[in-house]
């Protein structure tokens, strides 16, 4: 697998999850991980895992780079959320840095938001062409117990 450089606010290591997603790899850095299966076959699947503030999400693609752009907006549910939308593409393998603000638009671009509720968590949400919101599924039994 590459690795592949995403922004995040917070980048505290405390342990790994590594889960196989519809053709990526995503790695959730401590803290629990709320799991329910809604899988999209072909893609990534859609959801949220809640996690506590302090750790932080790396993506990883086999043969693609994934980049992530950052930016704010307000969530209005009862005024507890606050949403950083992260909008991730895949470019090609070819493509000349990992580091950039933005991929080129395609097919494979997904829009996520990280949202900070009250009670101190952060959900991680993807929500799908339909515009419904559905949940991302995490196989807890292969995280490490590092």
């Amino acid at each position: 697998m590459t690795a592949i450089h995403s922004r995040f606010s917070r980048a505290i290591r405390v342990g790994a999850c590594a889960v196989l997603l519809g053709g990526a790899l995503i790695t959730v850095n401590g803290g629990p991980a709320y799991a329910q299966a809604a899988e999209i076959p072909g893609q990534l699947l859609g959801g949220w895992i809640a996690e506590d503030k302090s750790s932080h999400v790396e993506f990883e693609a086999d043969g693609t780079y994934l980049y992530v752009q950052v930016g704010q907006q307000d969530y209005s549910e009862a005024g507890n959320f606050e949403v950083r939308q992260q909008e991730i593409q895949y470019a090609p393998d070819s493509a000349t840095s990992q580091d950039q603000e933005t991929a080129p638009p395609g097919p494979y671009s997904e829009t996520w938001n990280i949202t900070t509720r009250n009670d101190g968590t952060d959900q991680l949400v993807t929500q799908g062409s339909n515009d419904s919101w559905t949940f991302l599924e995490m196989d807890l039994s292969q995280c490490s117990s590092s």
